[in-house]
C-alpha cells in the first residue's frame, strides 16, 4: 500500500501542477486578449474625429482650375480669344494631393447638371481633366450664355458620394463650400 499512496500523490501533484500551469496559461491568455482590445479600442478614431480629420485634409488640400483649349498643334492652352458656342474646352487643374471630383455645370438659374461622377484626380500641376481614358472636353452651346462649371472634390469616393448626397436641391454650387468653381462667358 505505500507505493500505491506514493504514486497517489504523484498523480495529485502532477495533476495539480499541470492545472496551476494552465490556469497561468489562460490568464496570461485572457491578459492579452483584454490588453489588445483595449488598444484597438483607444487607437481607432471616433467617427467625430475621422470627419475632422476628413475636413482638416481638405481645408489643407488646394485645387485650381482653369479652361483651356487646344490649339492648332492639338496643345491645351489657355483661351488666347472669347469661347463661342460649338468650341471644345477642356479643364486644367492643379491640385497637392489626390481627390476624388465631380464636375457641374450650371446655367444661371437653372438646376446644376452633374456633367460626370467621381473620377479620381492626382496630385500635380496642370492636369487636364481625364475621364474614361480621354481628356474631357466639353462642348459649349448657344444656351450655355454664361455657364459656372463647379468641381466638388473629397478625399475618396465614400466622402464625395457623402457630399454628393448633401447637395441635393442645392441652387447654386458657386456659393458652397469647398467647391471650386470658374465662369466661362459664351459668345453666340
Amino acid at each position: 500500500m505505500p507505493d500505491q499512496d506514493r504514486k497517489n500523490v504523484t498523480a495529485r501533484q502532477q495533476t495539480r501542477n499541470v492545472m496551476r500551469t494552465s490556469t497561468w496559461v489562460s490568464l496570461v491568455g485572457v491578459g492579452l486578449f483584454l490588453a489588445s482590445g483595449f488598444l484597438i479600442y483607444k487607437l481607432t478614431p471616433s467617427p467625430a474625429e475621422k470627419l475632422q480629420q476628413e475636413q482638416a485634409m481638405l481645408a489643407e488640400s488646394t485645387i485650381e482650375i482653369e479652361i483651356v483649349v487646344q490649339d492648332d498643334n492639338q496643345q491645351w492652352q489657355p483661351p488666347g480669344h472669347p469661347i463661342t458656342a460649338g468650341m471644345q474646352v477642356g479643364f486644367r487643374l492643379s491640385t497637392n494631393q489626390p481627390l476624388h471630383a465631380s464636375l457641374f455645370k450650371q446655367v444661371s438659374g437653372s438646376t446644376p447638371q452633374q456633367l460626370f461622377d467621381d473620377i479620381r484626380i492626382p496630385p500635380g500641376a496642370s492636369k487636364i481633366i481625364n475621364f474614361n481614358n480621354a481628356d474631357y472636353r466639353y462642348t459649349t452651346t448657344e444656351r450655355d450664355g454664361s455657364a459656372t462649371f463647379c468641381l466638388l472634390s473629397a478625399a475618396d469616393s465614400a466622402a464625395l458620394q457623402l457630399r454628393l448626397s448633401r447637395l441635393a436641391g442645392a441652387k447654386r454650387l458657386d456659393q458652397q463650400r469647398d467647391s471650386v468653381c470658374i465662369s466661362l462667358p459664351i459668345n453666340p
